[in-house]
């Protein structure tokens, strides 16, 4: 194959049996336009973590193993095979549905052979969607919010709002409760999704994935 997969939150790579064949982006170099700027993953590894084979678990856009921009749409995200290759497909994936984090508008494929002269071979998204249906997140399980922990305004908030359900009473008890309610709640929100098609029938030495989002994008892996 040649199959390009990135991936952004609690994240579950695709099985061998998902990919049409081996993933020749493994190791690959690449370049990232604009330079990431999401503080909470944001470090001097960007530039090897989209191609590494490892997928960020637990809270996709507070681990340093995800890529992730604010404000910066269009990303373009272009990897370097090494030479002129079939390519077969291409997936992209990511979390959201939480805190702001929507899943992506467009995101545009474009290959290039050695001189660099890059067409657009369709949208990722609606490929994506074509073959697999509409966006249908992998949910992360509610322990994922309880370790990354509450704040007591947080706590504070949530009792507040539905007191109906908790009663009157701010107990220590009741806040257990109330920790447990608001990490189910989020877990409900919250989870990850790969676009992806196995339908291209192109060749090139370069992939650029041109994504479009607002506020926010975030990636953690690129197979092709």
């Amino acid at each position: 194959m040649k199959f390009l997969l990135v991936v952004l939150a609690w994240s579950h790579p695709a099985s061998a049996t998902d990919r049409p064949g081996d993933n020749i982006a493994l190791g690959s170099a690449y370049t990232l336009d604009p330079p990431p700027n999401y503080g909470l993953c944001t470090d001097a590894g960007d530039l090897k973590q989209l191609t590494d084979g490892q997928y960020t678990e637990g809270y996709f856009w507070v681990q340093k193993s995800t890529v992730g921009w604010q404000d910066k749409a269009p990303t373009i995200i272009t990897l370097d095979l090494g030479s002129v290759q079939p390519i077969r497909g291409v997936s992209f994936s990511t979390a959201g549905g939480f805190a702001g984090v929507e899943w992506p508008l467009t995101i545009r494929v474009l290959v290039a052979g050695d001189d660099q002269q890059f067409h657009q071979v369709g949208d990722l998204v609606v490929l994506s969607e074509e073959e697999h249906g509409p966006v249908a997140p992998a949910p992360a399980p509610a322990e994922i919010w309880i370790e990354e922990g509450f704040s007591n305004a947080e706590i504070h908030h949530h009792f507040v709002f539905n007191k109906d359900r908790f009663g009157p009473d701010y107990t220590p008890e009741v806040r257990e409760q109330v920790v447990r309610d608001a990490a189910e709640q989020r877990a409900a929100q919250y989870g990850t999704y790969i676009y992806r098609t196995d339908q291209l029938r192109t060749h090139g030495r370069y992939i650029s994935l041109m994504v479009w989002n607002e506020p926010f994008i975030f990636v953690d892996e690129i197979e092709v």
